[in-house]
């Protein structure tokens, strides 16, 4: 989504994170996998090792905010609150 905003244009994205059970910062807005993953897990409750091999609909993947950072970054300003 964040990649499609870009290609298309827009001047800002608007993001929501967790913690995963390892303390890695993940970018998901749903507390748990149901919606775009049919799984009952919750985010908070897997490590990272095990949400980065959770397939989203569409065979996305839930992004941890550093890599995300890296790849906005270049093209939209990031600010600092």
């Amino acid at each position: 989504a964040f990649t499609h905003a870009i290609e298309r244009g827009a001047d800002g994205v608007e993001l929501d994170v967790q913690l995963t059970r390892d303390g890695e910062v993940v970018v998901f807005h749903d507390p748990d996998l149901v919606r775009l993953a049919g799984r009952q897990e919750k985010v908070e409750h897997l490590t990272w090792d095990e949400l980065s091999r959770v397939p989203l609909h569409h065979d996305n993947r839930i992004p941890r905010l550093v890599d995300l950072l890296e790849t906005v970054y270049r093209s939209l300003p990031v600010p600092a609150q």
